[in-house]
């Protein structure tokens, strides 16, 4: 019984209530040692698409990974799901943690065999320095999460030493995602229409609807990314539909005859129920669903393809247009792009940002 409420029973590393024990017996001894918080790289996605099995498998070989490229003394936990933490005493020199932390980034590069597949996947670790970072196990904790998704945010494999300007950050990010939820609600955000013309005769053909904060300086490419990060982006998906359509059925009813791009994120498309969700709203607004254009960012598409296929697809056979957004911004693989339901690609401007006198564009 107390091995159970202490153990992990699949990888026999010690718990989240272990760890957090363990974290503070060494802040109560008052002597220096680094947390280092790791979180698996595209877990989910091998869920997805090998299964819970394999997942769990995988979960056991990093977890032994992590045995054999840390020492002996350094407790090792498995906090949840793919979460892990390493506690490690470095005396006076800090930069041993540092040391560990590309060990391990460098230990679960190789690939890993399991369900008759080889998988890389990879980790990204936030580092504290007690007392300097943190004086509770809980901050300890924390900031080392904190550190972690700046990895995330960076593109993931890789670690970062947590400090005051990420904390910052955090506090301003939660203050613009309370900001804005408080504008979803009372209707303070609107959205612009950028026109798409024929380049020889300047003909409008289509528009793009971009949602603006107008009551707020902050760019889109932040307070959307923000949204992203949270189930904000639901309800900020919900106000740009019910708003962009309202407008398309007004041009139609005036007899302009123009597509509608509506930018729509991958999880929302992931959920259950998107696309009747949203076919049921633009028949009760009474917009033309041949005139309406999806577009998705090509990462959430690589991040969601397994779940969101068949959303997208049944939302194409609606009469719905479907389109990758930003592409050459992520994978930029053509061979997934045959396997998806689409009918457009936009190019991300990397694709023709300075390229003049390029003989390689």
């Amino acid at each position: 019984m107390v091995r159970l409420a202490n153990f992990d029973t699949l990888t026999g590393l010690p718990i989240r209530r272990s760890c957090g024990l363990d974290i503070e017996q060494r802040v109560a001894r008052a002597k220096p040692f680094s947390v280092l918080f790791m979180d698996i790289d595209h877990f989910k996605t091998v869920n997805d698409t090998l299964g819970h099995e394999a997942g769990d498998e995988l979960l056991v070989i990093v977890s032994k990974r992590l045995r054999r490229c840390l020492p002996d003394e350094c407790t090792i936990a498995r906090l949840g799901g793919d979460e892990f933490t390493a506690i490690i005493d470095h005396g006076d020199d800090k930069q041993l943690s540092e040391v560990f932390a590309t060990r391990v980034i460098s230990a679960l590069d190789d690939p890993i065999a399991i369900a008759g597949r080889s998988v890389t996947v990879g980790v990204s670790s936030g580092v504290v320095h007690y007392p300097e970072n943190g004086a509770t196990a809980a901050e300890l904790v924390k900031n080392a999460d904190i550190a972690m998704y700046e990895v995330k945010k960076g593109g993931r494999n890789d670690f970062r030493v947590f400090s005051q300007t990420m904390q910052y950050r955090v506090s301003e990010s939660l203050s613009i995602e309370a900001g804005l939820r408080k504008a979803i609600l009372q209707n303070e955000l609107k959205l612009v229409y950028q026109p798409i013309v024929y380049a020889w005769d300047r003909r409008l053909i289509s528009a793009e609807a971009l949602v603006r904060w107008p009551e707020n300086r902050i760019s889109p490419a932040v307070f959307v990314a923000i949204a992203e990060r949270s189930n904000l982006i639901v309800q900020l998906d919900q106000w740009v539909f019910r708003t962009a359509l309202s407008q398309l059925a007004a041009w139609h009813r005036a007899g302009h005859d123009i597509q509608l791009s509506i930018n729509v994120s991958g999880k929302h498309v992931s959920q259950t129920g998107f696309a009747a969700e949203f076919l049921r709203l633009a028949k009760t607004i009474g917009a033309p669903l041949d005139r309406v254009q999806l577009e998705i960012t090509e990462n959430n598409l690589v991040d969601s393809k397994e779940v969101s296929v068949r959303t997208l697809a049944e939302l194409r056979d609606a009469g719905c247009r479907i389109a990758v957004d930003d592409f050459g911004t992520g994978y930029s693989s053509l061979s997934y792009l045959t396997t998806l339901p689409l009918q457009g690609v936009k190019l991300d401007k990397s694709f023709t940002l300075n390229r003049e006198g390029d003989e390689r564009a």
